[in-house]
């Protein structure tokens, strides 16, 4: 475990020279940390949906959003944060697919 440890290390650090990560750290230094909160708010609220369906909680979700995306630099911010999460879920899809359990 100790060799796998070291190789997320590396991959971690390797991540962290891409565009697509520097542009994240970029949007994430415009952001305050209450407009982080939010943004947080807004995920557990989409997360909450999925797992539970309720229109009181869609309509909450919808209305942050839509406060959220008012913002260019929160917009931003969350473009980059889906960028670099697919970049991430990339490497784990060939991960599990190299491994033949995807």
């Amino acid at each position: 475990m100790k060799e796998i440890n070291e190789l997320i290390n590396e991959l971690a650090a390797q991540i962290s020279y891409t565009n697509e990560y520097r542009s994240f750290k970029a949007a994430e230094e415009k952001i305050s940390s209450d407009e982080l909160e939010k943004i947080k708010r807004y995920k557990c609220l989409k997360i909450k949906l999925i797992n539970t369906f309720s229109a009181e909680t869609e309509n909450t979700a919808n209305e942050l959003y839509r406060e959220l995306s008012i913002n260019e630099d929160i917009k931003e911010y969350m473009l980059c944060e889906k960028v670099l999460s697919g970049m991430v879920a990339d490497i784990y899809d060939k991960i599990g697919k190299r491994l033949n359990i995807v």
